[in-house]
C-alpha cells in the first residue's frame, strides 16, 4: 500500500465538506462535477433531455475543453436525431441545443 503525506491527505479532506445536520460528509461541487457522466442519449430525443445535456454542459464548464466536446456532441446529435426522424418537437430541440453557445467558456483553441 501506498503512503501518502500529510498535506496530500489535507488537500483530499478539504475537498469535501461536512454537512453538519447529518454527520454526512459531502463532496463539493467542483469535486462532483469530476465524477458526474452526462446523459445517456436515449432514442427519441425530447427539450427535455437537451435541457439536462445543457445543464451537464454549464457543469462543467470550468473545463473548456471539456465542455466543447460535449456541446459538439450535443449540436451533432440533435442533427442526427432530426434528419432520423427521432426528435420529438424538431424545431424546439434546435433552438434549445443552441442555447448551448449562453453557457460561457472558452471555445477558440486555436
Amino acid at each position: 500500500m501506498e503512503n501518502i503525506s500529510l498535506q496530500e491527505t489535507q488537500k483530499i479532506m478539504n475537498m469535501w465538506l461536512e454537512d453538519d445536520s447529518t454527520g454526512v460528509l459531502e463532496p463539493d461541487q467542483e469535486s462532483r462535477n469530476l465524477f458526474r457522466s452526462p446523459p445517456s442519449w436515449p432514442e427519441v430525443i425530447s427539450p427535455r433531455f437537451i435541457e439536462d445535456f445543457l445543464k451537464y454542459i454549464d457543469s462543467i464548464k470550468g473545463d473548456s475543453e471539456a465542455a466543447h466536446i460535449f456541446e459538439d456532441e450535443l449540436h451533432s446529435g440533435v442533427l442526427a436525431a432530426i434528419a432520423e426522424d427521432r426528435c420529438c418537437n424538431p424545431d424546439v430541440c434546435a433552438k434549445k441545443a443552441l442555447g448551448s453557445h449562453f453557457i460561457p467558456f472558452k471555445r477558440d483553441f486555436g
